[in-house]
């Protein structure tokens, strides 16, 4: 009598769970949230013309991205806001921690 034996084998499940907060599930302990974006409230964005981007660009781009585009009668701009009302990853980082892999 001949057997065929496939090897060892184990079996298992894995299960994965997302817990979302936000700053203010913490209030109770004392935590105060930063209000990091409140600052963009009271800010108008720049509505620079086409052909005068590229200059307004190399003086501001380190501070400033463009966001849309849009027209109206004086014609086509460009909406440019601060970076820190645009970009997340200018106040913290779009790269995964160590702890979630």
């Amino acid at each position: 009598l001949v057997s065929r034996v496939l090897g060892y084998f184990d079996a298992g499940v894995i299960k994965t769970k997302r817990v979302f907060f936000v700053p203010h599930s913490f209030a109770a302990a004392g935590f105060q949230p930063i209000d990091y974006f409140g600052v963009c409230n009271g800010i108008n964005p720049a509505l620079v013309p086409f052909n005068k981007i590229g200059a307004y660009m190399t003086v501001n781009s380190v501070t400033q991205s463009i966001v849309s585009a849009g027209a109206d009668e004086m014609g086509s701009y460009y909406v440019v806001w601060p970076n820190t009302c645009c970009d997340c990853t200018r106040e913290g980082s779009n790269i995964m921690p160590d702890f979630w892999k």
